[in-house]
């Protein structure tokens, strides 16, 4: 099996998202917002909030991952945070998902990034047991953190406010 390993063009946009489609569809999760206008305005340029890599075989694409570049001030090092990683289903089990987490692990170092993050479904799930092959482990083992978000409304309010906290 031939497998390249590229970073995404603006033009690979609809198979990143039918792919992200699929990806949301087998995990059970909410169907992603990302349309192709945001993956082409966001990933690319001076000012991309994000960049994206494709896989491909010789029978097409194989899947794809969307990274974003971090900076941990604790450790006052970089890193990359994963924030999707997919193979298609009838590619699996190639050695697809461990050429493209290599491919990150080269492009981190590349950066002199010191470490890459990301979220996985809960204890025993597939995913779980193929990050741990790589020697990944559990952040909560390494810092006693709880991940906090704040979304668009609590965002808004929060910049809106006054010193006092009170909005504007």
């Amino acid at each position: 099996m031939t497998l390249s390993i590229r970073p995404a063009k603006p033009e690979d946009a609809a198979v990143i998202l039918a792919m992200s489609r699929r990806f949301a569809e087998e995990v059970g999760d909410i169907p992603s917002a990302l349309t192709e206008e945001v993956f082409r305005r966001d990933g690319f340029g001076a000012e991309a909030w994000f960049q994206a890599f494709v896989a491909e075989t010789g029978e097409g694409p194989a899947g794809y991952a969307i990274i974003n570049r971090a900076f941990d001030p604790l450790t006052a090092s970089r890193g990359l945070f994963l924030a999707d990683l997919y193979v298609t289903a009838e590619r699996r089990s190639r050695g697809i998902g461990l050429a493209i987490m290599r491919y990150l692990a080269r492009y981190a170092r590349s950066l002199d990034g010191q470490w890459m993050v990301w979220d996985v479904p809960d204890e025993g799930s597939r995913a779980q047991a193929f990050y741990r092959s790589l020697g990944a482990e559990p952040r909560e083992k390494l810092f006693e953190l709880s991940t906090m978000i704040l979304q668009v409304e609590a965002l808004e309010a929060l910049a809106e406010s006054d010193a006092s906290g009170q909005s504007a």
